[in-house]
Parts: C-alpha cells; structure tokens; sequence
C-alpha cells in the first residue's frame, strides 16, 4: 500500500509541476482596516513580444463576512507612451441569493474575474493597470487581497 501511495504522490507532483507559469501573477495584500479610494492598487509588467495573445484576469481574496455582492472598481491602464485608459469595472462576487463565486474555505473565499481574453498588447515595454475601490464606504471592508494574474494564450 505504501508503493501505491508512494507512486501516486510522484505522478501528482509530475502533474503540478508540469503546469506552466503564467506570464504574470502578482498579489497585493489590502488593509486590514480596508479598502481606500485614495489606495489604488497598481500592477506593471513588461511586454517584450507583440505578437503574442494573452487572457487577464483578477484574482479576489475575501472574507466570508463581506457585506456585498459586488464591488465596483475604476481601472485605469497605462501604455509605455504614457497613454491613459479608465474604465469602470463592476465585479460580482455573489449572486442574488447571496451565494459567494468562487471557492470558500474556512472564513475566506477566492473569486477569479476574466478582465479580458485573447487581447494583445501593441506596443513593447511597461504596462501598468491600476485598481481603485470606487463604491460609497470608505474605507471598503472584507477585502483581503487583488491578484492580477495575465497568461499566454496558447
């Protein structure tokens, strides 16, 4: 039983190991007091290939005891020649019987957002895309933490 169990957890590992990383993935922890509309939330990356395709998505950390059933943010996306794009961004994170996306486990709950699939970046060099709180309670409370996570598309 041993071997069997032994042979199992090296076939797992070979699994998750073959699994490739994706192009990016980066995570900013919130306050523990919340979510403020002056604490924006920004990450940057590098393209360094325009022919390439890529699917974003944001990665929502929870607590069980959030108030809402969505938040809505104010994205702002800044190109290498300083060109500026906002948009608002409602995400929802329940749906109207309350029951969270996602997974729960424990108090905390992980919710993944498709920003946007296929897209491309047209010019090479720095990327930055920003996350502002954009709803009435300041600070927002029950937020854990934003991953922005940017995979090639295969």
């Amino acid at each position: 039983m041993i071997r069997g169990s032994a042979l199992l957890v090296v076939i797992l590992l070979g699994l998750v190991s073959c699994q490739e990383a994706p192009f990016f993935s980066q995570e900013h922890v919130l306050n523990e007091a919340g979510w403020n509309h002056e604490e924006p939330v920004t990450f940057t990356f590098a393209v360094v290939d325009t022919s390439l395709r890529y699917d974003l998505f944001l990665d929502i950390d929870h607590s069980e005891e959030y108030a809402y059933e969505n938040v809505y943010a104010k994205t702002i996306t800044t190109y290498p020649d300083g060109e500026e794009k906002e948009q608002m961004l409602p995400i929802n994170l329940a749906n109207k019987a309350g029951q969270w996306y996602g997974k729960c486990l424990g108090a905390s709950c992980k919710a993944r957002v498709a920003l946007q699939e296929n897209a491309f970046f047209d010019q090479l060099g720095s990327h930055s895309i920003a996350f502002e709180q954009f709803t009435r309670n300041n600070p927002l409370e029950g937020l854990v933490s934003l991953r922005l996570v940017v995979e090639q598309r295969k």
